[in-house]
């Protein structure tokens, strides 16, 4: 296994830290203006969208209580200064946790690097803790959070040992109520033992928020990238999921959700394998929204066992995603499973668009469906995206997915924090005002 995934580290530019942001965060499209003059940048300004909403403080000041965490500082800091560093994120999370009985919340600010969780035993593990935020993609001498810039400066915690490729933790992080896990990598992890999920992360009956992450590389029998159990409802924002792996035979290559209702929001989930290669949902409730699926890949012998997403025994809320080129069915609903479905594009997978057993099903509506699928204001006709094959999935002018969205169930902006524009010269054949776009992202005109 770790030969493997050193392998994909390398592939992904991980490893060297010379990586583009569009290698590792692949939900932002390779080309920051496409063809259609659509520029890029966001509604703030900020080219990442990262509004940090779930700041103590305004971005632009400096929060009343920060641990500083830098790799390259000598040990013994005590995190008060980036000058004074502590050089481990572990340690960074115990000085924040000191600070909290005269502080309602506490900041760990990490440095680019790489971050070996591994250092003894194959249970190492970063742990959240409850009013702790841990923010990466700090260069070392940032204030405020507006400074940090996330995307350029690559801030990895790896589960692989530091001496040895074969040695990996069986979970990079396991979450915490009200923590927040904001601009990492997280790879290498999934440990040698029969069975086991989360491989990247771990959230049993914990609801941490996890924006701006990119998981890369991670192996389990069950949510390679991310495992939530037991009543965990997670926020996960503006995430990558890629080269995910559920080992042959196991479920939810990026992630899976077992008795858990995580909000999953304008995320990327390409290049994961297994049964329910992006995602694996049992007995949950599930609202995704502004999402992509690419790319996915199954066992070649999974017994019919070959979707996207694998909606089981769960209440399925799907809005303004794309669902293209993987090589299953995009999602398949069973034993009860139900998806409702608005304003989404299903194209080019190999195994179809929707199915359903005879117990399940799913309600589609102002949606492109290859294929066809009953329901009002649905198309069947290629969506003409830019340059799918490279990670564009915006929309080009003339795409019949332009201003045919039902605008009333459609989020305020699009996966890249673009508002919703009506395209004068193309007909409303959707409902608005306001006027929306079916797929992730909204032409600007």
């Amino acid at each position: 296994m770790g030969a493997r995934i050193a392998r994909l580290l390398l592939l992904s530019g991980v490893m060297s830290l010379g990586c583009a942001k569009t290698d590792v965060f692949y939900n932002q499209p390779i080309g920051d203006a496409g063809s259609d003059g659509d520029s890029d940048s966001d509604s703030d300004g900020d080219s990442d969208g990262d509004s940090d909403s779930d700041s103590d403080t305004d971005p632009n000041v400096p929060p009343d209580c920060v641990v500083y965490v830098d790799g390259d500082s000598i040990p013994g800091g005590t995190g008060t200064t980036w000058a004074n560093a502590v050089n481990k994120v572990r340690s960074g999370i115990d000085h924040a946790v000191d600070q909290l009985s005269e502080h309602e919340v506490c900041h760990v600010w990490v440095a680019e690097g790489l971050y070996h969780i591994y250092e003894n035993d194959i249970d190492d593990t970063l742990q959240l803790q409850t009013n702790v935020r841990v923010y990466g993609g700090f260069v070392g001498n940032e204030v405020t959070l507006s400074q940090r810039e996330w995307e350029d400066h690559l801030t990895i915690l790896s589960g692989m040992s530091q001496d040895s490729s074969t040695s990996t933790v069986c979970h990079v992080v396991t979450g915490a109520d009200d923590a927040v896990l904001d601009g990492f990598v997280i790879t290498a992890g999934g440990c040698d033992v029969s069975w086991y999920s989360g491989g990247g992360m771990l959230n049993e009956s914990v609801s941490p928020t996890v924006r701006n992450c990119a998981f890369i590389a991670n192996e389990a029998t069950e949510g390679a990238g991310m495992a939530n159990w037991n009543g965990s409802a997670p926020l996960i924002e503006n995430c990558a999921f890629h080269d995910n792996w559920a080992v042959p035979y196991g479920a939810g290559g990026g992630m899976s959700a077992d008795n858990a209702s995580p909000t999953i929001v304008n995320c990327q989930f390409s290049n994961n394998f297994g049964s329910g290669a992006a995602i694996m949902l049992n007995e949950s409730t599930v609202e995704i929204v502004s999402c992509i699926f690419a790319f996915n890949t199954s066992p070649e012998a999974a017994d019919g066992d070959e979707w996207t997403i694998d909606n089981n025994e769960t209440q399925t809320r799907l809005v303004n995603s794309v669902f293209y080129g993987n090589e299953q069915v995009a999602v398949h609903n069973r034993q009860g499973g139900f998806a409702e479905v608005a304003n989404s594009i299903f194209w080019d997978n190999m195994g179809g668009s929707i199915t359903s057993d005879d117990e399940s099903g799913a309600v589609i509506e102002y949606s492109l469906v290859e294929g066809g699928f009953s329901g009002e204001g649905n198309i069947d006709a290629p969506p003409d995206l830019i340059q799918p094959q490279s990670g564009d999935f915006r929309l080009h002018h003339d795409s019949p997915c332009i201003d045919a969205a039902d605008g009333d169930v459609a989020p305020e902006h699009d996966i890249k924090g673009k508002p919703r524009v009506d395209v004068l010269e193309t007909p409303n054949t959707g409902v608005g005002p306001p006027w929306a776009d079916i797929g992730a992202h909204e032409h600007q005109g």
